[in-house]
């Protein structure tokens, strides 16, 4: 498993940038689609945007309109109020609230009936301006059935400045000064337009109002009456109004009003707001009093669809809609106009068809890269295996040659001793023996070989002295070879190494047997030293290896490591496997190191053994 290791790394940063491409691409997707929607909702937002600034300005030219009215309406009581709004210090004054004092007593009746039939009238105070009041109408009564028109006329003066003077209840003044006007009827005759200012405009004194007229005050003041008093002195003042042909048409209309109760309007608008569910347009002016005016949503959002079709902002198809507004207020800036466009929802169905089919692709990308991700898994663990299998191959069989390797040696030292009186025999054995210790030799590297590949071999490090070591390994080296061996060892007596004696004598041996079967020369010659060097970064313990045969190529000194490599150079007759140079560079790296060619020409190659630092040992 772990040699499929480096393969799973590979697979999988392939398969993790594959997928982060992927993603990047499915962003740019997502983005696109969103794009799109964008676009839709920009020309959507825009052509409601135009709506609702259509409505705004409509329904500020209708505001501008009411509030001229407003101006109007407030000094003219008669005026129609019921599509104006204006509330003052929280008091609703338009439209007009219609309501009556409560009860079904009816005194303003009462009052007036006794004015006319002359009956005595108590008052509390007799120095009160309604004492005067009746005491002046009493007078006025008097010139009328026995006064000429002097007297008459100055009866009414006196009646009419009294009420330019004094302010007296509304229920006493509007009933006295209707008997007074219909006793003169009965008894004179009254000058028409005085009757009628008195009636409707109310007398001024230049530009000050002294007298209000009969119709606008008693609409001003119609909570201070029954609904009966306030029906029979309407009566009356329309009697009033036709004999003295005055217009009462819209005193009439609003006499009719249904009693209603004042808006249930917010505190405060502070903006210009559609409110009471959308039947009103509002806003706080500069005053601080609610201005506003009744609409009909219908019809201008009906002006504002004719509008935009003839300028060929929306289609046939599209349609302009405003849900119905329930609530106190909404902002016109937060107006809730939709535009309803089959265009629309069909590039937007477009957008999410693209979408979904690239998406599709993406999530098909993705699945094949798994599958060619787990059949690459699948053959790298298959040829992984047939590696295991040939290297347990190779493990059994070197095991298995070495018994018999065994018993022909032991067999053949047996038969040397045996036959060493007979000289033309006597080599045979010795022969066998070498032949015996070369394949011996094969064996062992193949062995070793395929334990260090697979990692098998951990190095057992104990304290290794290199002189000895190199001693022992080097002693029976002229068994390699034919021709005669010299071994020198110069600045090994103090190195000692934390090490695995076993792997650095299988080391010194290929390279020893390396050295004898690529030697050209009369006699095969060894030098081995060594070097501590040390240094800020830790230093390091050099072994150098030094022959003298025929060199290795400067294009062969990266190869030359490889597993089963062998040199081109040399003897041609020299038996190898090509492992013995690997074995070395896998020992060197178990033990931290590295093996490297230090020097190499026709007269010779220098191996270099670097160990760290760390593995010297103080002797």
């Amino acid at each position: 498993m772990r040699r499929l290791l480096p393969t799973l790394l590979v697979l999988s940063l392939g398969l993790a940038a594959l997928l982060m491409g992927l993603a990047s691409l499915q962003q740019i997707f997502i983005e696109e689609r969103d794009e799109a929607q964008q676009r839709v909702e920009a020309e959507r937002g825009a052509l409601q945007e135009y709506a609702r600034r259509t409505l705004e300005q409509l329904l500020e030219t209708a505001l501008h309109g009411a509030e001229a009215e407003i101006g109007l309406a407030l000094a003219d009581p008669l005026a129609s109020t019921s599509d104006l709004l204006l509330v003052v210090d929280g008091r609703q004054r338009f439209p007009r609230p219609v309501s009556y004092a409560a009860g079904e007593e009816r005194s303003a009746r009462a009052l007036y009936l006794a004015l006319r039939d002359g009956a005595e009238i108590v008052v509390a105070d007799p120095n009160s301006p309604w004492a005067e009041r009746l005491s002046l109408y009493r007078g006025l009564r008097a010139a009328l059935r026995g006064g000429g028109h002097a007297s008459i006329t100055q009866a009414f003066r006196n009646f009419l400045r009294h009420r330019t003077r004094y302010v007296i209840d509304i229920a006493h003044d509007v009933p006295s000064t209707i008997a007074a006007l219909d006793e003169i009827y009965e008894r004179a005759e009254p000058d028409p337009e005085l009757v009628s200012a008195l009636v409707r405009e109310g007398l001024r004194d230049g530009e000050v109002a002294v007298i209000e007229g009969l119709q606008p005050s008693l609409l001003r003041r119609r909570e201070r009456f029954t609904a009966g008093d306030f029906a029979f002195l309407a009566g009356r003042v329309i009697a009033l109004s036709e004999r003295s042909q005055t217009p009462f048409e819209d005193f009439s209309r609003q006499i009719d009003e249904v009693p209603t109760s004042p808006l249930a309007l917010p505190a405060t608008v502070p903006v210009p707001s559609l409110v009471l569910d959308g039947g009103w347009y509002a806003h706080t002016d500069a005053f601080g009093r609610i201005v506003g005016t009744k609409v009909d949503l219908s019809r201008l959002m009906t002006e504002i669809d004719q509008q935009m079709r003839e300028r060929a902002l929306i289609e046939p198809d599209d349609s302009l809609e405003l849900p119905e507004l329930v609530g106190m207020s909404y902002a016109l800036a937060t107006l809730p106009i939709s535009v309803s466009a089959p265009r629309f929802a069909l590039r937007l169905a477009d957008a999410e068809d693209n979408y979904r089919i690239k998406s599709i692709f993406l999530v098909g990308s993705v699945g094949l890269a798994l599958v060619i991700v787990a059949l690459a898994t699948v053959l790298a663990s298959r040829k992984q295996r047939f590696v295991e299998l040939k290297n347990d191959f190779v493990a059994t069989v070197s095991h298995e040659l070495r018994t018999p390797l065994a018993s022909l040696r032991l067999m053949a030292e047996t038969i040397e001793r045996r036959m060493a009186g007979l000289p033309a025999a006597r080599d045979y054995p010795t022969r066998m023996v070498r032949e015996i210790d070369e394949l011996a030799f094969l064996v062992e590297n193949i062995l070793s070989f395929n334990r260090l590949d697979k990692g098998r071999w951990r190095p057992r490090t104990e304290s290794v002295a290199l002189a000895a070591l190199v001693e022992d390994t080097f002693r029976d080296l002229s068994q390699w070879s034919s021709k005669p061996v010299e071994v020198r060892r110069t600045g090994l007596d103090d190195i000692v190494l934390r090490a695995d004696p076993d792997l650095l004598r299988l080391l010194l041996r290929n390279l020893g047997k390396n050295a004898c079967a690529y030697c050209e020369r009369d006699k095969v010659e060894l030098e081995v030293r060594g070097a501590v060097r040390r240094g800020w970064r830790g230093g390091v313990v050099t072994l150098f290896v030094s022959d003298n045969g025929v060199g290795i190529p400067r294009k062969e000194h990266r190869r030359i490591f490889g597993d089963f490599y062998r040199g081109a150079g040399g003897n041609p007759g020299a038996r190898g496997s090509g492992l013995g140079l690997a074995i070395c560079r896998k020992t060197m790296a178990a033990h931290g190191g590295r093996i490297r060619i230090a020097h190499s020409s026709a007269k010779g190659t220098t191996f270099a053994l670097e160990f760290p630092a760390s593995s010297l040992q103080p002797r």
